[in-house]
């Protein structure tokens, strides 16, 4: 009885596990109902149906086209940044300029490529200006275009700073003694990589490609925004089947995202049974050596341009007046500002918006951070299968998950409604936490907990002296990131919130439909403003709350 009590699973995960598995496995098993249920009867007829059709043959391997080229890319290039720039990224300044792409969803950001690469755009008019194009339109057609250039474009700019994230880590605590063993013997630079580096950054790429793959070929928004009317993702043609009315069509839309999904599982569970099994803890320098003592200044100034590229050219078209055929002679102006000042449903979504980001960090703090500490610090019986139901909603479409529970929800009164909105938004947002406060406990060890607990320190005591000081960076993060997710969520928020609950990103889409390029540049900016303006906040709190600024 002791031994199952020291093994059995600790209460500090139930919540999270409930949570996470209810959402999970309610959504999937309505979906795979909802897509066999058609004509009154159980069948796989959907399947047939949509495996018959053109579209979704051409926008399966479309799809999976784009999801795989744009993770490759986003995976190659973000290594050899990385490699290049991890020696700058000791200071704080830089990696805020680094990682400043994941202030923007990923909507805003292909807005911004937008403004930058159509025809009508920046580039397109200032090499015309320059004389190196006789007119806009000789520019190639780079966004909306068949082949989905756009698409893999903005996709592929906006995942390196993740995939940057994600390695910088190892490269900054990589031990470089191995280097210069590799080095005193006369191995090359590829023998240094081959042999120091890739053991340790092959794991971390390959569950960084997962992530990216999994996100890239179900997410609605951007081919949404970007993409042609054929053929479309995957996502935008089940989007249309669940939405467009005709009942009939919701077990096609079903049957799309069950097929993508398993898509998905399949492609992991390859992945883990060739390489799973081989992953290597990070080597600690242990303040010895450096692994990279020198980076590259030229790439890091032109990875930061192509950064502040797009920034700018967003920040540029919200305060001017464009003169289409003289770019100098725009006008300098605040009308688009005065614009969303005044309109009261943008002023209304903003607020709704703030206030379901706020509940979601703290729903998020409240189960992920008690589950992350179990994780880091506790062995049970059952603690893989318990992470794989924490963690798959970074690989689970959100999409599948919400059109199944979109009836359920409304059943239950939770459609339509804030509550309903947060707690969906929990699914995918829920993982991150819990990945990023478990690493901070395990940084941390329990020493300082166990010093605390001899000296009769309360719980609350050793959070406010201890877990609040050093786990700061930890809370810093985790709150910044889920805002931020919560605040570009469309597709859950539109199928749960019905459109009776606002937020600025169901707001931002019929904007881009009639709203001029002014008006959607502040707009947008919006989208950075405001979770900046939350860190403000957490910041000022934390200054209120924590008696001590140490940090870890």
């Amino acid at each position: 009885m002791k031994w199952f009590k020291n093994r059995s699973v600790p209460g500090a995960v139930i919540p999270a596990l409930v949570l996470s598995g209810i959402l999970l496995l309610s959504g999937i098993l309505f979906s795979l109902y909802e897509s066999a249920a058609m004509d009154g009867n159980i069948s796989l007829k959907a399947y047939a149906e949509i495996w018959n059709g053109k579209s979704f043959r051409m926008s399966f391997l479309y799809s999976f086209s784009l999801a795989l080229i744009s993770s490759l890319l986003a995976i190659a290039a973000g290594l050899w940044i990385t490699r290049k720039i991890a020696p700058f990224m000791r200071r704080p300044f830089f990696k805020l300029l680094a990682w400043s792409p994941i202030l923007f969803p990923h909507f805003v950001w292909g807005y911004m490529l937008l403004l930058l690469l159509d025809q009508t755009g920046w580039i397109p008019q200032v090499l015309t200006e320059i004389g190196f194009l006789q007119q806009p339109g000789q520019f190639p057609v780079l966004i909306r275009d068949e082949w989905g250039i756009g698409i893999i474009l903005t996709y592929v700019t906006k995942e390196i700073p993740f995939v940057i994230l994600m390695l910088l880590p190892l490269y900054l605590s990589m031990d470089g003694r191995r280097k210069d063993v590799i080095t005193s013997l006369g191995g090359s630079r590829w023998d240094v990589f081959k042999t120091a580096e890739w053991p340790v950054v092959f794991p971390v790429l390959i569950e960084t490609f997962l992530i990216l793959f999994a996100f890239i070929l179900t997410a609605y928004e951007v081919p949404a925004l970007l993409g042609i009317t054929f053929p479309k993702m995957v996502s935008v043609l089940a989007f249309d089947w669940f939405y467009n009315g005709d009942w009939s069509q919701r077990p096609l839309a079903y049957a799309a995202m069950i097929t993508v999904t398993v898509l998905i599982i399949l492609v992991t569970a390859i992945f883990y049974f060739l390489w799973g099994r081989k992953r290597r803890m990070v080597p600690s320098s242990s303040g010895i050596t450096v692994f990279r003592k020198k980076g590259s200044a030229a790439v890091l100034s032109i990875y930061l341009l192509f950064v502040f590229l797009p920034i700018g050219a967003l920040i540029a078209s919200s305060v001017m007046q464009r003169d289409r055929n003289h770019l100098l002679n725009s006008e300098f102006t605040w009308r688009a500002w005065r614009v969303i000042a005044e309109d009261p449903l943008l002023v209304q979504s903003i607020w709704t918006s703030v206030g379901i980001g706020t509940a979601v960090v703290l729903l998020n703090f409240a189960a992920g951070i008690p589950a992350a500490r179990a994780l880091a610090f506790r062995q049970f019986k059952g603690k893989t299968l318990a992470e794989t139901i924490l963690l798959a909603p970074i690989l689970i479409p959100a999409l599948l998950i919400a059109m199944g529970l979109h009836i359920a929800f409304i059943r239950l009164g939770l459609a339509n409604e804030w509550s309903g909105v947060v707690l969906i938004q929990l699914l995918p947002t829920l993982p991150y936490t819990i990945k990023i406060f478990r690493a901070g406990f395990e940084q941390m060890g329990q020493s300082f907990e166990q010093q605390a607990k001899t000296l009769g320190a309360s719980g609350l005591e050793i959070f406010m002296s201890i877990h609040l000081p050093l786990l700061l960076s930890s809370f810093r993060s985790s709150a910044f990131l889920i805002f931020v997710i919560s605040l570009g969520q469309f597709i859950l928020t539109s199928l749960i919130g019905g459109g009776s609950v606002l937020t600025l990103a169901l707001v931002y889409f019929p904007y881009f439909e009639q709203a001029d390029t002014a008006v959607m540049a502040a707009f947008s900016l919006l989208f950075a403003i405001i979770p900046i303006g939350v860190w403000i906040a957490f910041e000022a709190v934390y200054r209120i709350l924590a008696p001590y600024k140490g940090r870890f």
